[in-house]
């Protein structure tokens, strides 16, 4: 069995494997049905440099977003509230940028996103640790 991107990760310097390294995978094995029928649709090269493009831009927050108050960080309690408080079906999405905003956004069934959910759902988890909101 071929880890798809595998070897990719390794050559970006990368400590996990994602979406990104298996197409980058895919698409740079021009051998291969799914990069031969992408080449029909698409310039390879170009496809190549925008997924380059995109992993290396700097992460910012979606209109979805929801920024956690200052000096609040992501740790084992706050995470298990924030399980805890989401609504059936769903998950959630955490991420920072170089500025160290950190934000999350709740994803619910079929990929939706709304920032009042995720505002509650932010706020119920603080308020169930005892920590200020805003």
């Amino acid at each position: 069995m071929q880890t798809w991107g595998a070897d990719i990760a390794v050559e970006m310097g990368d400590a996990y494997i994602g979406v990104e390294h298996a197409f980058l995978a895919m698409i740079r094995s021009r051998e291969t049905v799914p990069a031969r029928a992408l080449a029909s649709l698409a310039d390879l090269d170009a496809v190549e440099a925008a997924v380059l493009e995109a992993k290396n831009a700097p992460a910012a927050p979606g209109e979805a977003a929801v920024l956690l108050p200052e000096g609040q960080e992501l740790d084992g309690p706050l995470e298990r509230a924030i399980i805890d408080a989401l609504p059936e079906g769903a998950t959630f999405g955490f991420n920072h940028d170089g500025e160290d905003r950190r934000w999350m956004v709740v994803l619910g069934p079929g990929g939706s996103h709304d920032p009042g959910v995720t505002r509650e759902v932010l706020d119920t988890a603080l308020a169930s640790l005892g920590r200020p909101a805003r």
